[in-house]
This record gives C-alpha cells, sequence and structure tokens, in this order.
C-alpha cells in the first residue's frame, strides 16, 4: 500500500541576524512572523521537512521569493497532492512620522530637502513610500526615495523634485511603510529660489537722474530659466535700500507686465542714493529669500531728491 500522506511537517528559515525562524503549519498556509525593525528579504533559503516517501516542489534549501506569491507543492507516494501558500507576517510597531521642524515647515522646489522624523520606519523603498498631497485638490505626488540621502529607522531625508508636475501650494506629507500610513499636518511648498535657475536682466528706465520723492520709477526686465515662471508678473511689493543696505522704504508695484514694472515710491523715502531693491510676491514669506531686482554701484547713480 501507498502512503497518502502529503503534509509540511517543518519549515524554517533564517533572520538577518541568523536566528532561526520557524513557521507555523495551519490549514494550507505557512506562516512566518518576521521580527520587527529588521531589513525584509526579498529571497529566502527554506529548510522544509515534508511527511515520509513524499516529495516538495519547490525543494527543500531552495531560494524562493519571501512573498505570498510562492507555493508550494507536496505529492505523496500515491500521488495524492496538497498545496501550501507561504504567509509572510511582518512584526512591525506602529510608526510615527512628522516634518522637521528646524526647516520651518517651509520647503523649496529646487534648493532644500525634505526632513521627515519620526520612529519605526522601514528603511525600504520597497516597503516605505512618500508622497506630497495637494490640500486642495488632493492630487498625490510620489516622492522618489532611490534618490534619499538619508533613509533609517527614524529619518528620511530626499530632495524635492524641482520644475516638474509639482507646483507651490499648501501638501500633506503622506508616508507608507509596511502595513501603516501615516499623514502631517500640511506644509507650504514655497517656488526655487533664482540663483543660476532664474536669470536676469534689467534696464532702469531713470537711470543716472535725479528722482524727486513720491515719483514713479519705471524697468524693463526680463527673467529666463526654469524658476522665472514662479515670478514673471507676481510681484507684489519691493524693499528699497541705501547704498549701505539699509532698509529706506517699502514701495508698491503699480504696474508690471511680463517684460516690464512701475514702482511707486513713498513721499516721505529719504532723500539720497538708492542702494538696493529688493522684489517680493506672494512666495516670499516666512523671512524667505526674495528676488533682487537691481543694484547701482558709483558709476550709475540714482539718487532721491526732495519732492
Amino acid at each position: 500500500m501507498e502512503y497518502p500522506y502529503n503534509d509540511i511537517k517543518q519549515f524554517s528559515i533564517t533572520d538577518a541576524n541568523g536566528n532561526e525562524l520557524k513557521a507555523v503549519i495551519k490549514d494550507d498556509s505557512i506562516i512566518v512572523y518576521w521580527p520587527p525593525l529588521q531589513d525584509i528579504p526579498e529571497i529566502v533559503t527554506p529548510k522544509i521537512t515534508v511527511s515520509d516517501l513524499a516529495s516538495l516542489s519547490p525543494a527543500s534549501e531552495q531560494q524562493v521569493s519571501f512573498t505570498s506569491e510562492t507555493v508550494y507543492t507536496v505529492i505523496a507516494q500515491d500521488e495524492s497532492v496538497k498545496t501550501y501558500t507561504l504567509i509572510p507576517i511582518i512584526n512591525q510597531p506602529e510608526p510615527w512620522v512628522e516634518i522637521n521642524q528646524r526647516d520651518a515647515a517651509i520647503y523649496r522646489l529646487n534648493s532644500q530637502s525634505l526632513r521627515i522624523g519620526g520612529e519605526y520606519i522601514i528603511p525600504n523603498s520597497e516597503e516605505t513610500n512618500v508622497f506630497l498631497i495637494d490640500s486642495v485638490s488632493k492630487k498625490e505626488f510620489k516622492i522618489d526615495l532611490e534618490n534619499a540621502t538619508i533613509f533609517t529607522y527614524n529619518a528620511i531625508i530626499v530632495s524635492i523634485p524641482a520644475y516638474q508636475e509639482i507646483d507651490p501650494g499648501r501638501y500633506y506629507v503622506k508616508v507608507t511603510t509596511g502595513t501603516y500610513t501615516k499623514t502631517t499636518e500640511p506644509y507650504s511648498l514655497l517656488p526655487p529660489i533664482g540663483g543660476t535657475d532664474l536669470i536676469q536682466s534689467l534696464q532702469l528706465d531713470q537711470q543716472g537722474q535725479q528722482i524727486k520723492q513720491g515719483d514713479e520709477l519705471s524697468f524693463t526686465y526680463s527673467l529666463t530659466g526654469p524658476a522665472a515662471k514662479y515670478y514673471i508678473g507676481n510681484f507684489t511689493y519691493a524693499v528699497i535700500t541705501d547704498m549701505f543696505g539699509v532698509t529706506i522704504a517699502t514701495a508698491n508695484i503699480s504696474e508690471q507686465t511680463e517684460t516690464s514694472l512701475k514702482l511707486q515710491l513713498p513721499d516721505d523715502i529719504p532723500t539720497g542714493l538708492l542702494g538696493t531693491i529688493y522684489l517680493y510676491n506672494s512666495a516670499n514669506i516666512n523671512g524667505s529669500t526674495p528676488v533682487i531686482l537691481s543694484q547701482w554701484y558709483a558709476d550709475y547713480i540714482t539718487g532721491i531728491i526732495a519732492k
């Protein structure tokens, strides 16, 4: 009489520290509890014991995927068949995440990294993902963690992609790690700081002239480069300094197009030589860096005289 037995008797693997993990065999499931805070392997090499005179496929000590897609077939001597499915269960503590407050909750598209602090984050891009969620449209944008400079159990630092479909605005940060999903409060994402991404050219129409208090300054300017679209035609006011860098006035933008801009000087602006004009728009909040529109030196003197 041929044996009708087709059971898996024992199933074990080793964890990342070399310790043996014995599976729980329940009905047609092989349940393996993976320890917390260990990298989850893609491949494992199980040691398996089956019923006497039964055959097994895949064989014992053959590498298999550590996923529920792995299925074992046990064939008894009498050719009766039983299948088992590998069920990995990750023993993961509940994580928590937050945006690093040192960054004042302000991030730019090309000059800062998103800094996420927390605990019990799985440092594996197969198990952990980061998304920005537009607070208005609720559209999600996935951040590529392959470019993360830090990716550990308690921190993620990754650059925010520049000049793609992500626009300035208020965004939630969503982190999925293992079986958990955590979402932060919304944070501000600002346009890029100019630099080499914002090339400026400028002509002051009143260059070299004496200007009266309360007069209008007019400029012809151009902004090019990938950051330009965030600034052209979007300026709201200007801060004016003297030749020593001391702020002497704030001026309203009276008119602007994509190539020209006019400032209305206050009636009480101090007399003397102008230094630098800093342009601000709605993005220049929380002390962020404005666009420097112009700077005058001794050979391009423009001065203010009494009205």
